[in-house]
């Protein structure tokens, strides 16, 4: 028999032999089951999610795909079944069968598969699907894998036991442009983060802080921004030290930008920060040293889901520009240009937030600031902030690697960073 075999193996390679023998295998045990049927008739089961009858789309109208590369529809259907442990990368698929076989090999891929489900209902309006569809590269067709994607790798991570919901991983997706990798790293430093800092999170809840929320350290306007971020009002001056340190100033916002992310519109179009500099006195700057700055930079810029769409700083004092050198140069670049300093003009703010959504404090037409609403709403959300503190990395001493669970992409083409399908 070895004689028969040494032609192809010294065409194919063994490995691609190996391979190949397995996928015929696989086609041989499936068409036994019921696949040899036509394929309009495998590809149209009962009770199919609509993701997988989009996907079926593909085989039973050849226009439809248009001559777009059919390997990207077998690497996420790889992804929904979990057989990419067997699957051939889609390079060697593409050199070695023609699109036929592609094709009737995706069709018993996807009849494999389970329909990707979850709980999440979209809230989006159409133009904020369309900002998504433009600004984040998310596609509602494919939104459920995407999930699936990076819930099962986060499933497999030593040590973790993470917030898996819909609603949560697609925060870090939507934050990170639905880039799978990227997406999976920030997850892993949202909770080593929150690992790392206790003084900021350990027992982090509205009722901690609420004497900062009373004070008005940190609020929220009502209206949004005209490119429909939500607008963060940040007084640091309302800051009393003797009462308490930086840490619990970071916790405060973060619980803020925690409650904002909720909203989906606020995923798609981010945050605008509004810092006023008023009442600030060395007595609050001198606490600001690299390592808080540092600190806070980490935890807004790479840990949090969140995308900032400026910052706006007036009133600022006069050793402004000591304290700001020294937290600048932890900041990203792409942050750096986004921010205004405004001083004490109104009207160079209101080129940004126009006078229509901001209160009198500010030059605008409502009434006076007030964070008694925004507290209350914090407040009342005592139960989940103390449930989100249940998650977390168990054991630090494990490291979290964001290569963990990686088997559940790498092994479609080693490069598999986000479900490309269109």
């Amino acid at each position: 028999m070895m004689c028969y075999l040494c032609p192809l193996d010294q065409l194919y390679g063994r490995r691609r032999l190996a391979l190949l023998a397995v996928g015929v295998g696989v086609l041989l045990l499936l068409f036994s089951a019921g696949f040899e049927h036509s394929w309009k008739h495998v590809c149209a089961p009962a009770n199919s999610s609509d993701v997988t009858q989009s996907f079926r789309g593909v085989y039973t109208d050849r226009g439809a795909y248009d001559g777009f590369d059919i390997r990207h529809y077998i690497q996420t259907a790889a992804v929904v079944v979990g057989t990419a442990t067997f699957l051939i990368s889609a390079t060697l698929w593409g050199e070695v069968w023609d699109e036929h076989f592609l094709r009737l090999r995706l069709v018993v891929v996807i009849n494999m598969a389970k329909p990707a489900q979850g709980t999440y209902t979209c809230t989006l309006r159409e133009d904020m699907l369309e900002k998504a569809k433009k600004e984040l590269n998310e596609d509602p067709k494919t939104r459920l894998l995407e999930i699936k994607a990076l819930r099962e790798r986060v499933e497999k991570v030593p040590g973790l036991r993470s917030r898996t919901e819909d609603t949560f991983l697609l925060r870090f997706l939507r934050a990170r442009k639905f880039d799978q990798e990227r997406a999976y790293k920030q997850l892993i430093q949202y909770y080593q983060t929150r690992k790392e800092n206790p003084d900021v999170f350990e027992n982090l809840t509205p009722k901690r802080v609420q004497f900062l929320l009373e004070a008005g350290v940190a609020t929220v306007l009502q209206d949004r921004a005209p490119d429909g971020s939500r607008v963060i009002v940040f007084r640091p001056g309302k800051w009393d030290p003797d009462k308490c340190d930086m840490a619990t100033v970071i916790g405060n916002n973060y619980l803020t930008l925690s409650k904002l992310i909720e909203e989906e519109e606020t995923q798609v179009c981010g945050v605008t920060m509004l810092i006023d500099l008023k009442e600030v006195g060395w007595h609050q700057a001198k606490h600001i040293s690299p390592f808080t700055a540092k600190k806070f930079t980490t935890i807004i810029q790479e840990a949090f889901p969140v995308r900032f769409k400026g910052l706006h700083y007036l009133n600022e004092p006069t050793f402004f520009d000591v304290v700001f050198a020294i937290v600048k140069q932890f900041m990203k670049e792409k942050i750096l240009r986004r921010i205004h300093i405004h001083g004490d003009k109104m009207e160079s703010l209101h080129q940004f937030l126009p006078a229509d959504i901001l209160p009198v404090d500010y030059g605008g037409k409502l009434p006076p600031l007030s964070s008694k609403q925004w507290m209350e709403k914090l407040v009342s959300c005592e139960a989940h902030f103390a449930d989100e503190n249940k998650f977390g990395f168990l054991d630090m001493t494990i490291p979290a690697n964001p290569k963990t669970g990686q088997d559940a992409t790498e092994s479609l083409g080693g490069t598999f960073r986000r479900l490309n399908v269109d």
